[in-house]
């Protein structure tokens, strides 16, 4: 299927100065000119009213697994007291926020800035197994239900921490399922941002040991996702992209654009993105 021309206008270079429209054709910059200055000539076109406009970014060091894992965490961070994230917990349930084999987990509290001390009877107003993970990672705040489910021993409190607890996170998440769909929604996600690769440095090898591997390797011509591996872990398998376009595309705040191919980064190292905005032909 052929993808019509794109014309953007009214971006702007990262590196400042006034407005300017840009075209696309064939996946790279075809054009740039003042603001308004480009015939539509059948393009799609997009106002940016100002939105920043370059390279696509590259995050030259990703555990993706963790990301995504930590996507299936209730957020934490903003609450003040063991009610606040009881609440939340609550919320979360009764919105049918996605378990990870039938726990509930959440992250981000800080319960060392709390007035009201953590208690496993708190939590245990829920059937369902809930663990709540600290915010610096080195401890847990579980249910009867949750400690029962990864075999740990808090006191009243519902606290565990350090080795008993990070060892029994560690092999629960390496057991445990993780559908495709959750990297996807990761993925995208951070296309919404603008990211359009990422090296990844999991403890595993993802191209051999997830299918997931389909959606974070998975690459389109001129501007898509390209995972790297490990040295002579071999390539990365094509995958169909989950926009006609790439994991780039336009969000609420930004913009975000190869300029060019983004081939796999080396093996090792860091992939250096496309230094330049200038018009290129189809064949650079």
């Amino acid at each position: 299927m052929t993808v019509p021309d794109l014309l953007l206008r009214g971006v702007r270079a990262y590196r400042g100065g006034e407005p300017i429209d840009l075209r696309l054709s064939g996946g790279v910059v075809a054009a740039i000119a003042p603001a308004g200055a480009l015939d539509p000539d059948r393009a799609e076109t997009v106002d940016g009213d100002g939105r920043f406009v370059g390279p696509g970014l590259w995050d030259a060091h990703v555990h993706f697994t963790q990301w995504v894992i930590q996507q299936r965490r209730v957020d934490l961070a903003g609450t003040r007291s063991a009610s606040d994230a009881v609440a939340a917990v609550r919320a979360a349930l009764a919105a049918g926020f996605p378990t990870t084999d039938g726990v509930l987990f959440g992250y981000g509290y800080r319960d060392g800035l709390w007035r009201e001390p953590t208690t496993r009877a708190a939590l245990d107003v829920f059937s369902e197994p809930v663990v709540l993970i600290n915010g610096d990672l080195h401890s847990a705040w579980t249910n009867t239900a949750g400690a029962a489910r990864l075999g740990l021993r808090p006191d009243a409190t519902g606290v565990v921490s350090e080795g008993e607890w990070i060892g029994v996170l560690q092999r629960f998440h390496a057991e445990a399922a993780l559908p495709v769909s959750d990297y996807r929604r990761a993925a995208e996600a951070a296309a919404a941002r603008g990211i359009v690769g990422v090296v990844e440095y999991e403890n595993v090898l993802n191209v051999d040991a997830s299918p997931a591997a389909s959606t974070v390797c998975g690459s389109t011509p001129r501007s898509g996702p390209t995972g790297s591996t490990w040295p002579s872990a071999g390539g990365c398998a094509p995958a169909t992209s989950s926009s006609p376009r790439g994991w780039s595309r336009w969000d609420a705040s930004r913009w975000s654009w190869t300029a060019r191919s983004t081939p796999a980064p080396p093996t090792a190292g860091i992939r250096t993105p496309a230094s330049t905005l200038t018009p290129r032909t189809a064949a650079a």
